[in-house]
């Protein structure tokens, strides 16, 4: 699978290119600053609910193409049995990735270990190394456990929201509560909430147009006018998500964890909005995957010679529904090697001449998603009892599909080798 992560365009739309001629003349008689700031000036980011966004026909069309894929995916594979398996399965892929971005290695392993530790309530009281020491598991280097924690932090967060605990009416204090759970864990030096101090305006030569921030004393504004806007605008969803991070990194609103916030916020308003019900995709795979083309297009809100606001605002956008289009393309992709692993469990359960019951195939079905497990949790993931889930791994531990992790004939733990290598079969593939 290839994914299409260039989103170069040849040359600037040509209707946009005519529309912002035109306003900037019209804006020389005062009647047209409402449409942004012609190419040239000195660029001072805008309250959203100040501008009148106008996007390209290819932005729109792009736009277009993105929501039905999104709409069919989201439908298809959530209303399958396969649904929470690969929801949980593309929340830790993303957590991965956003990981990468922050420069940091995580294991998805481990991530599985935080899951089941989360899940069956061992995580409370004693230390996540001790447990996982407990299990087997080389600890070494430290700096992955620690990259795993914030990919597992970050999962957790889009899962909860994708099961509806962003609000209906996103606030100013909601933003600041999610960006300090967020900046706990992958920056837990640096100080969290609205930036405080002044930030130097930004230029490669002295006498060129510069970016110029907003004050520290003006954020509040902007993140009221922000959350304004995502609740009040019309725009569709994946225009009004774009808009958001565009708004954030082009206020500099926070110190760090910019990108991570953004993509917190998505899946909540994708939500709210009807977009997504079932499915959030690893909106973070494009940019980790083509690093160099993300950082091109980050860079449009604080200088871009030669084009109007207009015209950079579209770029992001655009950008926005490819990088949103290829996340859907592998929910697609992991859907299909979920479901070809599936079979191939079947048929090795079968060649030993064990009937498949619907209680082994929904444990199998939710091993895809949560490959670390006990007796207890598998129990009580498919609604059935102790006795009878025990039962069953035993079958799939005679058939290899499934392995005991700890220590011991108590408290058993099992993972299973190939839903745990589903990360590392799918992600080569695409870099590829």
């Amino acid at each position: 699978m290839k994914l299409r992560t260039s989103f170069k365009r040849d040359a600037v739309p040509n209707d946009l290119t005519h529309l912002a001629r035109a306003l900037t003349a019209i804006g020389a008689h005062g009647t047209a600053d409402d449409f942004g700031q012609a190419a040239g000036d000195t660029y001072e980011p805008f309250r959203l609910m100040d501008r009148k966004i106008i996007l390209s026909d290819e932005t729109l069309g792009a736009i277009s193409q993105f929501e039905m894929l999104a709409s069919r995916c989201d439908t298809l594979i959530g209303t399958s049995p396969l649904g929470t398996a690969l929801a949980r399965i593309m929340a830790r892929m993303d957590g991965m990735f956003v990981a990468q971005l922050n420069g940091r290695r995580a294991d998805y392993r481990l991530c599985c270990c935080l899951d089941f530790f989360k899940e069956s309530g061992t995580a409370k009281g004693g230390s996540d190394e001790a447990r996982l020491s407990a299990l087997g598991l080389d600890l070494t280097p430290a700096s992955v456990l620690s990259a795993s924690k914030c990919a597992h932090q970050m999962e957790t967060i889009e899962l909860n929201s994708l099961c509806g605990a962003a609000p209906a009416l996103i606030t100013p204090g909601h933003v600041l509560a999610l960006q300090q759970a967020i900046g706990r864990t992958f920056h837990p030096k640096v100080s969290s909430g609205l930036r405080t101090w002044d930030l130097p305006g930004e230029s490669d030569e002295p006498d060129a147009d510069a970016y110029r921030p907003p004050s520290p004393l003006e954020l509040p504004e902007f993140l009221q006018d922000l959350v304004t806007f995502l609740n009040e605008s019309p725009l569709g969803p994946s225009a009004k998500v774009a808009l958001m991070h565009y708004q954030l990194e082009a206020t500099k609103m926070f110190s760090s964890d910019t990108d991570q916030l953004a993509r917190a916020l998505l899946v909540g308003i994708w939500r709210n909005t009807g977009l997504i019900k079932y499915l959030m995709p690893p909106i973070a795979i494009t940019p980790a995957l083509a690093r160099r083309n993300h950082d091109e297009v980050l860079r449009p809100y604080q200088f871009a010679p030669g084009l109007s606001e207009m015209q950079m605002i579209d770029n992001w956008v655009y950008h926005t529904a490819c990088a949103s289009q290829n996340a859907f393309e592998v929910a697609q992709y992991g859907y299909t090697i979920a479901h070809q692993t599936l079979d191939r469990w079947r048929s090795i359960v079968a060649a030993r001449g064990t009937r498949l019951t619907d209680t082994m195939e929904r444990l199998l079905v939710t091993v895809v998603g949560s490959p670390v497990f006990s007796a207890s949790s598998a129990a009580e993931a498919i609604g059935t009892t102790f006795t009878t889930a025990t039962k069953i791994i035993g079958v799939l531990e005679a058939c290899d599909i499934v392995r005991q992790m700890s220590r011991g004939r108590r408290n058993k733990v099992y993972e299973c080798p190939e839903a745990v290598a589903l990360f590392e079969e799918i992600v080569p593939d695409l870099a590829g």
